[in-house]
């Protein structure tokens, strides 16, 4: 394997298990490092990508990059929408380097990536057993390093078809890759995540239909019952119903009640964002900012007054992607996602365990993206993106090597190489940052000290101008109070704050 399957696999690897002990209940200790390591990974790539012929398949990705940067340069929240665009840029990068077949050997790369999903996976069971515990967020366990259960219930998940592919192999590395099998299904069990549940079946039917083989079929069923019994065994997670299991599968397509209400009700007025901007969307990121513009009273999703009225992220991947980057970004994932079907539809006959694998994750990814975040997030996009680019290389990879590497190549490698860098930094100032103020007990020095480093945070600003205003200094909390209000537009806490610093003391 050349340098660029080496930094595919450890891109791979940081994407799924980097995170930092940080005390802190933002969600960034988890995903942001993740996003700075796999943006950092990307420099080396785009220089190597300079030799690469770019194909259709190739074309629609850029095509679907040049939406969403052309939706970004619109959009009103520039820290929000330079965090969703320099990860849609990375996954870009890693399914373009993926294609190059002739540097990258499928079999191990796919092995690589697995293994990090079966770390993540492991430490999530062991933690709902009662053997280790604090990796995951208050009440999101058993999360191992992803944080909360959902997240590793949907990389256990798109991770299965990668084990089925392996599991094809000789001697102890089928019986390595049927073990993982087995215990990625258990995970996606004891984590009681809906959307993998209902999308678990719908991944195991496709990739059957297109195995279209008794043998590995049957070894694969075999491996996912004893999984789906290993998820059902007692555990000490703290679940609030003596039969949580028996209530998630009651509860599967319920949308009148809790958590599938709310994500109903965010589907059908984020709608109303798409025909305030239809054509590029409210901006990449720029979901959060914006729906307090079109939420109304009754809406499970929305907390008016809270800090954050909202989650970060859309709980559906294609509505955010038509919400944010626009028609012409949902087009243009529509085209790319038929052109990778077709294509491996085609070499089915050629490669038919990897046509398999590769379209159970692609229709796996799919049907995730209708019923949570999931392609917003680094660890999904990246397994993604790696897995489907290995599965359809281009024709003549051979052609590359002996490419020459022109000018115009040199300089767009150079380009893709400076601004994977400039963006790790950007993410890198945000995690210094975040460590400054990770404390609770945090003095306001060290807060402000963190804000200068990172001034796009926007629950620092929120935390500062809290604090001075409390203390009755908006001379001090006046700075943050504008910030906020040029960041969040739209929500109500800012607001409040200035009217609190404007009223009569």
């Amino acid at each position: 394997m050349t340098h660029t399957g080496w930094i595919l696999r450890a891109a791979l690897l940081a994407a799924t298990l980097a995170w930092l002990p940080l005390p802190t209940s933002s969600f960034d200790r988890y995903h942001l490092v993740r996003e700075a390591l796999l943006l950092l990974a990307c420099a080396p790539l785009c220089w190597m990508l300079r030799r690469a012929q770019l194909d259709r398949i190739d074309a629609l990705v850029g095509a679907l990059l040049a939406a969403t940067i052309a939706s970004a340069l619109l959009a009103s929240n520039a820290a929000l929408t330079a965090r969703a665009t320099a990860l849609t840029f990375a996954g870009a990068v890693i399914f373009w380097s993926a294609r190059a077949h002739e540097g990258v050997d499928v079999e191990r790369l796919w092995a690589w990536a697995l293994g990090g999903v079966v770390l993540l996976a492991a430490l999530a069971l062991l933690e709902a057993h009662g053997v280790i515990y604090g990796l995951s967020w208050p009440g999101r366990a058993p999360g191992s390093l992803a944080g909360q259960r959902n997240a590793v219930a949907h990389a256990s998940l798109l991770a299965l078809p990668l084990a089925l592919r392996l599991a094809e192999q000789a001697g102890v590395r089928r019986a390595l890759a049927l073990g993982a099998a087995a215990l990625l299904v258990a995970t996606v069990i004891v984590t009681r995540t809906r959307a993998a549940w209902l999308v678990l079946p719908l991944v195991v039917v496709t990739w059957i239909w297109v195995r279209a083989d008794l043998a590995p079929t049957l070894q694969a069923l075999a491996a996912m019952a004893v999984g789906i019994a290993a998820g059902l065994l007692p555990n000490r997670l703290a679940w609030r119903s003596a039969t949580p299991y028996a209530d998630t599968l009651r509860g599967l397509v319920d949308a009148r009640h809790g958590s599938g209400l709310g994500r109903v009700t965010q589907l059908w007025r984020s709608l109303a964002l798409v025909a305030q901007a239809p054509l590029l969307g409210v901006g990449p990121g720029n979901w959060q900012v914006h729906y307090p513009r079109v939420a109304r009273a009754g809406d499970a999703g929305f907390a008016p007054y809270a800090a954050f009225p909202t989650a970060r992220l859309l709980t559906n991947d294609w509505m955010a992607l038509l919400a944010e980057r626009g028609l012409a970004a949902l087009i243009g994932a529509l085209l790319l996602a038929a052109a990778l079907a077709r294509r491996l539809w085609r070499q089915r006959a050629d490669d038919a365990p990897t046509t398999a694998a590769a379209l159970a994750l692609g229709v796996g990814a799919a049907a995730l993206a209708l019923l949570d975040a999931v392609l917003q997030t680094v660890t999904p996009l990246a397994l993604v993106a790696t897995a489907m680019g290995t599965a359809v290389p281009r024709h003549n990879p051979q052609r590359e090597s002996a490419a020459p590497a022109t000018r115009r190549r040199a300089l767009a490698a150079g380009l893709c190489c400076a601004a994977c860098i400039a963006m790790a930094a950007w993410h890198a100032a945000s995690l210094t940052s975040l460590a400054i103020s990770s404390s609770p007990a945090a003095r306001l020095a060290e807060l402000e000290r963190a804000a200068r480093i990172a001034p796009q945070r926007s629950a620092l600003r929120l935390r500062l101008a809290r604090a001075y205003v409390a203390m009755d200094r908006c001379d001090q909390a006046l700075p943050h109070i504008g910030a906020l209000r040029r960041q969040l537009p739209f929500h109500a806490i800012p607001q409040q704050l200035a009217r609190a610093c404007a009223a009569p003391r």
